[in-house]
């Protein structure tokens, strides 16, 4: 019964991150100066920060800085290490995150990660 509990939960923190991910009209936010809500850094210190598991796996870079309109920071591109996933890039709403020693942290796991779709911009 845990079992089947833990993959329900697994199955649903997963289609969450499709759900909030899917609709939106991602555009680059190009002004390094406009700070990201949430995490208490500027656009320049978010873009290239490495991101991680809460377990500490490395998942990769942020490669870019996205909202869905001009100077409102609400997610980010972020480029899978490799050897992870064949080349992908993955998009992390900004509350999917936090930030601890200079790393952005998701709640997500590799498989989860894994398992979500390519962004192509």
């Amino acid at each position: 019964m845990n079992k089947i509990v833990t993959l329900a939960a697994a199955l649903l923190m997963t289609s969450t991150a499709f759900a909030q991910n899917a609709p939106a009209n991602w555009i680059e936010i190009d002004d390094d100066a406009v700070q990201v809500p949430g995490l208490n850094v500027s656009v320049d210190e978010l873009e290239d920060m490495d991101v991680f598991t809460e377990r500490g796996e490395s998942i990769g870079e942020v490669d870019e800085v996205l909202g869905t309109e001009a100077g409102v920071v609400s997610a980010v591109a972020i480029e899978i290490d490799e050897g992870l996933f064949d080349d992908k890039t993955i998009i992390l709403e900004i509350s999917e995150l936090s930030v601890a020693e200079g790393r952005l942290i998701t709640q997500l796991t590799q498989e989860q990660i894994e398992a979500m779709p390519d962004y192509n911009d």
